[in-house]
């Protein structure tokens, strides 16, 4: 089953919180045989997107596809919308920016590495790291960049995920501090709307 976020910002949260959950218990020990594994598949989505009502579809489909797994791992599928202040993509962007609700601005969309809509992003549960980010294209694209994604996920071993690391270790790092930064930041705009006082 696909898990849908009301929000992005729910979505954000999720992300960080697990990923700091699961660091407080890791180990620092590198690992040395394939363990299982928990993956969170994150579709990003709007409401005015075309693609993203086909590629909807498509992603209840896919999701199927992945029960009782070998080897142990589990995928999680998850969808997160973009937001109202996401319904006019011909809006400009610092309008957009000066208008933050609390599902998050575009500023916030792009912080986190969305380029366009629908847009994927993978992470690993047991350290939060986003091992696979893209947007897929056009609706018959987006079964197989899913697929293949995930298939090269699942099928690399320890040593080639080290390889992954340490060839991507900053783009890792990049992507979890923005996270961490706008769930601060919408947070803190979340607050500041619940205390300001009503006519």
């Amino acid at each position: 089953p696909i898990h849908n976020f009301e929000s992005m910002w729910a979505c954000i949260d999720f992300t960080v919180s697990f990923a700091t959950d699961m660091k407080n218990g890791a180990s620092e020990q590198p690992m040395t045989e394939r363990e299982e594994e928990n993956w969170y598949v994150v579709m990003y989505h709007a409401a005015w997107c075309k693609v993203c009502q086909r590629a909807s579809i498509t992603y209840k489909k896919i999701a199927t596809e992945y029960d009782n797994l070998e080897g142990g791992d589990t995928v999680h599928f998850l969808r997160a919308p973009a937001g109202e202040w996401a319904a006019n993509k011909n809006e400009d962007d610092a309008l957009i920016r000066s208008s933050p609700t609390p599902m998050g601005t575009l500023q916030d969309i792009k912080e986190i590495g969305i380029t366009k809509f629908p847009f994927v992003q993978v992470f690993r549960g047991s350290d939060g790291a986003c091992v696979a980010s893209f947007a897929t294209g056009a609706s018959h694209l987006f079964a197989r960049r899913v697929r293949e994604t995930l298939k090269q996920i699942l099928d690399r071993t320890p040593s080639e995920w080290r390889d992954f690391e340490s060839n991507f270790d900053y783009d890792i790092w990049k992507n979890q501090k923005a996270r961490s930064h706008v769930r601060q930041r919408l947070k803190h705009q979340l607050r500041s709307r619940v205390s300001e006082p009503h006519p």
